[in-house]
């Protein structure tokens, strides 16, 4: 969208010297021919998102993803993307010429059900990614 492209051509005149990045939740897994990724619609949209910021000469130097993990999610919705689907997003953004900052994230671990082997914590799930 226009006022998207505006505003980081605003910021960097105020500031040239700035490093700029665009910054959304629920956009860093990327599937690919066998598995799509939780929220692939949006992954996508970002994705298409900063290409064509890039195509336009648009002054954005990075890609910034939440990453709000649930690790008792079920359902295609909820539940996490794979370190393979991450690094796949991090890749195809990167490829583009943009730094890529994961600028949030936790991992949700309260919904796991009791059990032997259940009891991983937010580094096991942060280390993989």
């Amino acid at each position: 969208p226009g006022y998207i492209e505006e505003c980081f051509r605003w910021a960097h005149e105020a500031d040239p010297g700035a490093f700029l990045i665009y910054n959304d939740n629920k956009v860093e897994g990327c599937g690919n021919e066998e598995e799509e990724a939780p929220n692939q619609a949006k992954s996508d949209g970002f994705y298409a998102l900063l290409k064509s910021l890039v195509e336009k000469g648009v002054p954005v130097h990075g890609a910034g993803m939440q990453a709000h993990f649930n690790a008792g999610g079920v359902g295609k919705r909820q539940r996490c993307p794979t370190p393979a689907m991450v690094k796949r997003q991090i890749r195809r953004i990167g490829d583009l010429g943009l730094m890529v900052n994961i600028s949030e994230m936790d991992v949700r671990v309260s919904k796991l059900p009791a059990g032997p082997g259940n009891d991983c914590d937010d580094s096991d799930v942060e280390m993989n990614v």
